[in-house]
């Protein structure tokens, strides 16, 4: 039989953030703007985007424009 917990542990990909180093760059991120809310989801795709690019050395999936 499994371990329950074993079904609850997130998936991650080697050479990927975790989520600890995201949340805590999206943090520091929303205290560079002045701690204004209301930009949560802004500043976690940011971090993401930082610290694939970044520390990862990755480059940044770009988003594809919608064609008209």
């Amino acid at each position: 039989m499994n371990n329950p917990t074993e079904k609850s542990q997130p998936q991650t990909v080697p050479g990927d953030p975790i989520r600890e180093e995201i949340e805590l760059r999206a943090y520091q991120i929303y205290n560079e703007r002045g701690s204004a809310h209301g930009r949560d989801v802004e500043d976690w795709l940011q971090a993401e985007r930082e610290l694939v690019v970044e520390k990862y050395g990755k480059p940044a999936p770009k988003a594809k424009a919608a064609a008209i």
